[in-house]
């Protein structure tokens, strides 16, 4: 049963017991949604993103994803500075044993960084990264001690090109998707951090040890979900911004 043009109904994976959403995600499983395109504001929750030095709303060209969009947020990869910081509410809930997390990302540098990056009360062996290596994988990186991970193959993102990603987890397995077609799939335990503050922010590392790993170019059509996006090989990307209600 549809309910509109870029989702229909939940079902259950016998295969993994868990919801799979691979035609879209309904509103009520949203758990933060932040289109970046004019403002720093969650759709979800009303509450604003903090973008810090080297991050800033662009309303260049390159910037605009789809056509009616004002523009998107630049990272220009400026170390400790170039970072998005989010909603309080999400430190504290993040990340849930099953999630989904979707963007567009155009990168503009070829370079090991760091997408969205949790980190619980900095401790250096809790927490769960996604980012992409100078060859253009991108990877989940879960628990960091024992650490898991996947990574998609080299050239999956390419620079100075919009790409959508989505990238899911539950019940240990991980699953990353770029442009509708899953890059990789394999074994993934998550840090659930409901009992302890997470710090999460976007572009960068967290707590500035070692070194930020920072992002560089833009991002865009932000969205995080509490239930699997897809298992499968494939889903319908939509042709616009996702939808909010």
């Amino acid at each position: 049963m549809t309910f509109g043009p870029f989702f229909t109904t939940r079902k259950v994976n016998n295969l993994y017991g868990f919801v799979d959403t691979s035609a879209g995600i309904v509103w009520s499983s949203v758990i933060s949604s932040w289109p970046l395109t004019n403002n720093l504001v969650d759709l979800k929750s009303g509450f604003d993103l903090v973008a810090g030095g080297g991050a800033a709303l662009s309303t260049a060209a390159a910037s605009k994803r789809y056509p009616d969009d004002i523009g998107s947020v630049l990272f220009n990869g400026a170390g400790t500075l170039s970072r998005v910081n989010t909603p309080a509410f999400m430190r504290s809930s993040t990340p849930p044993s099953q999630a989904c997390l979707e963007f567009s990302v155009r990168p503009t540098a070829a370079t090991l960084c760091l997408l969205f990056y949790g980190q619980r009360n900095f401790a250096a062996t809790q927490g769960w990264a996604v980012g992409m290596l100078a060859d253009g994988s991108i990877f989940l990186q879960g628990t960091f001690s024992p650490g898991t991970s996947i990574t998609s193959p080299a050239g999956a993102i390419a620079q100075n090109v919009w790409s959508d990603v989505r990238v899911s987890w539950g019940l240990d397995s991980g699953f990353i998707y770029v442009n509708g077609q899953r890059v990789v799939t394999g074994a993934m335990t998550i840090n659930d951090a409901n009992a302890a503050a997470i710090q999460f922010t976007v572009g960068r590392r967290v707590d500035g040890v070692q070194n930020d790993l920072p992002y560089t170019g833009y991002m865009s059509h932000v969205r995080f979900s509490n239930v699997v996006g897809s298992t499968g090989t494939g889903y319908p990307v939509p042709g616009g911004p996702f939808p909010t209600s």
